[in-house]
């Protein structure tokens, strides 16, 4: 940034940049005497910082609607009073300006460089008259490097450690009164993981942020705020990833139990790594309310603990339920350790394939237009699939209108008939087994939450229906139903098929008008004529029939449609 450049911004910031003194002097930029002191406030300013990519996310809701604001970052041992207009020229701290959007809030990413000095770096915003601050600690990796090669390998106890941080506090990213609160916790767990070789420099960085972030716990410090600045350490992330492993989703309930168990944790014992598994297992299955809630959890932070959950997922859900059933009856104070909810795991389905449980039972229906066991347009659990007759498959659709598409999604698998051969094309399809057909080609797992007052936990379509809620394609009802046995309006599946195409990274865009346009609720307006300009949906004789139930063939062209428009077949 030129001088020429900051002395026109400090003119039209408003008071983001406050100058000082005469037309000559230097612009003084945070001057306590002219903004004011700053407060530390999470809500109105956060950082979250991921420590190896070195990149803060800087997060604002400061409630000034486009309004210019100004971010600085430098080291906490700089007085606010120095953060100098030649400061930034000279590329010493980190400056950023940006306004806020139309919600008054802000969101800026800052790349901390790699040849800044370790140690507590301070995110100063000024917004008009608000001035806000909160800080991350960075480390050098070559300083650390030094570190470790002269004093950390040679150590012969954790006391000698501790000793090496409590002196070189600023190297390991603290400030003095931390390094007396962290360096026993991490002095200790430092020692006790060191590999025979020694520490390389990674391997050493790595085992520190884990440490600390452990210490920071036990310490009694904010959790919200520490997991936003060391997450990233244990290969997780902060923000909520619609079905990843993550912090934010977690229940109060649920980081309330993982803060308590790093606090009992001991790291002389056992890795830092090791530790913060155990403790996001111990949090999660632990404080579940119910089975339904033990299996999603598990499914959802499988990959990450490293428990193989691939025979769970092989199971009909009726099998599935009847596992963590017993599970969680036997468990509802948690489980020993992650071994130990894996032998325990691979025991009850064990008993399954032994006749030890019933699992799997049928949930299939003998088919019709109001089945409440399905019978729609794909097989339900227990069902057996239609073996194929003649040259469409099925009985009964040779003389269909639907024929070759029915028989081209019975061909992938995506669905099939009755036991007896048919498929019945004409018959009407329920609100459940069309959120089930579209779950099955969304990509999407299946997941076990409580979703509406009327979808239960023994309900073949539970899983269905609550995985359709999390990703977005079925909302319900406004009294907080889904009505799953009812059967599905024509305008309510294309609604429910616009929200799969965008799930999917497609947005239809176009509009087409039907004779009887005037009759489409206006929730389903814009998706029935988004999808006929794409040749998704279509009516007859110019008329939509939006009112009309929707039949299983047409349930079939609805499913194929969007395939072709999302390229998939």
């Amino acid at each position: 940034m030129n001088k020429k450049y900051l002395s026109a911004m400090s003119a039209v910031m408003a008071g983001c940049i406050v100058t000082a003194g005469s037309a000559s002097a230097p612009v003084a930029v945070f001057a306590d005497e002219a903004v004011g002191a700053y407060t530390k406030d999470e809500k109105a300013f956060s950082v979250n910082y991921n420590t190896e990519t070195r990149v803060a996310v800087l997060e604002a809701a400061v409630g000034k609607v486009r309004t210019l604001t100004s971010v600085i970052v430098a080291p906490d041992y700089v007085e606010r009073s120095t953060l100098t207009s030649d400061a930034m020229v000279d590329g010493k701290y980190i400056f950023k300006a940006a306004r806020t959007d139309e919600n008054g809030n802000l969101s800026l990413e800052i790349t901390i460089p790699e040849d800044y000095e370790s140690g507590i770096y301070n995110i100063y915003l000024n917004c008009g008259d608000i001035s806000l601050y909160d800080d991350l600690s960075y480390l050098n990796s070559e300083e650390l490097a030094d570190i470790v090669s002269s004093d950390i390998n040679s150590a012969k106890s954790a006391a000698e450690i501790e000793a090496v941080i409590k002196a070189e506090y600023a190297s390991f990213g603290y400030d003095e009164a931390s390094a007396k609160a962290y360096a026993g916790v991490v002095a200790d767990g430092l020692y006790a993981a060191m590999p025979k070789s020694g520490y390389t420099a990674d391997g050493f960085k790595e085992e520190l942020l884990q440490l600390t972030a452990i210490a920071k716990l036990k310490n009694g410090e904010d959790l919200e705020t520490v997991l936003k600045q060391y997450s990233s350490a244990f290969g997780m992330v902060y923000s909520d990833t619609d079905g990843g492993a993550d912090f934010a989703s977690m229940t109060a309930g649920a980081k309330e139990a993982f803060a308590e168990a790093i606090t009992d944790s001991d790291v002389k014992s056992a890795a830092a790594e090791d530790i913060f598994k155990e403790s996001i297992f111990y949090a999660v299955t632990a404080t579940c309310a119910n089975y339904n809630e033990l299996r999603s959890n598990v499914l959802r932070y499988a990959d990450y603990l490293g428990i193989d959950v691939s025979e769970v997922e092989a199971l009909s859900v009726n099998q599935s339920t009847t596992v963590f059933k017993e599970l969680y009856g036997d468990n509802k104070n948690g489980f020993d350790s992650i071994s130990d909810f894996e032998d325990k795991l691979e025991s009850e389905i064990d008993n399954l394939s032994s006749g030890g449980s019933s699992g799997g039972s049928s949930s299939g229906g003998s088919g019709g237009s109001s089945s409440v066991k399905g019978g729609g347009a794909f097989s339900t659990d227990g069902m057996a699939p239609a073996a194929p007759v003649a040259e469409y498959a099925y009985t009964d659709i040779a003389a269909h209108w639907g024929r070759d598409i029915i028989a081209a999604l019975n061909a992938k698998g995506i669905i099939s008939g009755y036991t007896d051969g048919s498929f019945r094309p004409d018959n009407s399809i329920t609100r459940a087994e069309f959120a089930k057909l579209l779950v099955s080609v969304s990509g999407k797992g299946l997941t076990y939450n409580k979703t509406f007052t009327d979808v239960n936990e023994d309900d073949w379509f539970f899983a269905y229906i609550s995985a359709a809620a999390e990703i977005g394609i079925v909302n319900g009802l406004s009294d907080g139903s889904f009505n799953p046995n009812g059967l599905i309006t024509r305008q309510d599946a294309a609604v429910m098929i616009h929200r799969l195409a965008k799930f999917k990274g497609y947005i239809p865009e176009g509009k087409k008008e039907f004779a009887d346009s005037a009759d489409i609720a206006p929730y389903a307006t814009e998706a029935i004529g988004a999808l006929a300009a794409n040749a998704v949906v279509d009516g007859s004789d110019g008329y939509f029939r939006p009112l009309n139930n929707t039949t299983r063939a047409e349930a079939a062209a609805l499913i194929y449609k969007l395939l072709s428009y999302v390229k998939e077949v």
